[in-house]
């Protein structure tokens, strides 16, 4: 019901020539100088949208977490309202059906991923990046929390939620690697949990973005980081390495590890974050974990595509995703030989 509201929603304004972009848990419409973006009204394992009130508080907290780091994309929180067969955005006649977060439009030709594609993300790019970065891991919260080793390897597991789709893309021996690497991070996790509660006492476990990737960084004068989670704190609430270790994983899917080593030398120049051998075997463990979350992510979205799409075309970015997990499973593999 709601996907069809919406579509009388981007009719209205047809003249304005929207776009529309959509994910697993949300769209995005582009009207003129502004981007509003609507919660789907999903249920999954790790968030609830399922009523109105939940996703008008879930936009409220977007836009008060994602002011931290670019407080004049975020303008608010607007209704979304229905008079008849007329739905608009923003306050106006009849019922309030939905709520959308009132971002400000920025420059499609400075989004990162295109600079990536153009081959026009600079050295100097990602040391603005790490600087941004470090200001803000040093000034948000600490977490509350310390990171339980048995929820990580919770998180780890609920990657066979999603088996069926995966085994569309990578066969019976790709299914085989996952069950390896579910067996690596069991054996990771109980080895470093004395290091885990060391990090957190020492204030390396912040309130972060936990969304680290180049599709949520425009590259202006200076950086735009955005659209961080709003929808799970454990999410968001999360070792530094482990964001770290997400952005790393997003430079080597566009095949330029060499801009990862620049990114994280320059910043554990200036951040004490990785210093012992144990913290090197953890950073290569989160680019796993985070290449299986990416997994699962294109899974879900490969389940949700239209009947037209062929099976193979929805589950392309899984292979992409599993590749990279293939690669950290090594890499984790070497750094814990003695």
């Amino acid at each position: 019901m709601l996907g069809a509201q919406i579509q009388r929603l981007i009719e209205r304004y047809r003249d304005c020539i929207p776009v529309l972009h959509e994910t697993h848990i949300s769209w995005v419409i582009l009207l003129g100088d502004d981007a509003y973006k609507i919660k789907k009204p999903v249920t999954y394992s790790f968030l609830d949208f399922s009523t109105i009130e939940k996703r008008r508080q879930a936009c409220h907290r977007e836009v008060l977490l994602n002011r931290r780091l670019a407080p004049w994309m975020y303008l608010g929180v607007e209704p979304i309202c229905q008079d008849g067969q007329e739905v608009i955005i923003g306050k106006g006649r009849g019922t309030i059906i939905d709520h959308a977060v009132k971002m400000r439009r920025l420059d499609p030709a400075r989004h990162m991923p295109v600079l990536l594609r153009e081959g026009n993300v600079t050295k100097r790019h990602m040391q603005q990046i790490a600087e941004q970065l470090i200001i803000f891991h040093t000034s948000t919260n600490t977490s509350e929390a310390c990171p339980d080793a048995s929820a990580m390897l919770s998180d780890f597991r609920d990657l066979l939620s999603v088996e069926q789709e995966i085994r569309v893309s990578i066969g019976d021996a790709g299914i085989t690697r996952i069950h390896e690497a579910i067996a690596m991070a069991e054996t990771v996790l109980a080895h470093l949990t004395k290091r885990i509660r060391q990090r957190f006492d020492a204030g390396l476990v912040v309130d972060g973005h936990g969304d680290l990737h180049s599709g949520n960084i425009f590259l202006l004068d200076e950086p735009v980081i955005f659209d961080c989670i709003e929808f799970n704190d454990r999410f968001r609430q999360v070792d530094i390495l482990d964001e770290l270790a997400f952005f790393c994983l997003d430079l080597d899917l566009h095949g330029r590890p060499d801009l990862a080593a620049v990114f994280l030398e320059y910043y554990c120049a200036r951040h004490r974050c990785m210093t012992t051998g144990s913290d090197a075997i953890l950073f290569n463990y989160y680019r796993l974990y985070r290449a299986n979350v990416k997994i699962k992510v294109q899974a879900l979205k490969g389940r949700q595509a239209p009947a037209g799409v062929p099976t193979q075309q929805r589950y392309r970015k899984v292979k992409a995703y599993f590749d990279l997990l293939e690669k950290y499973l090594d890499d984790v593999r070497f750094h814990r030989r003695p």
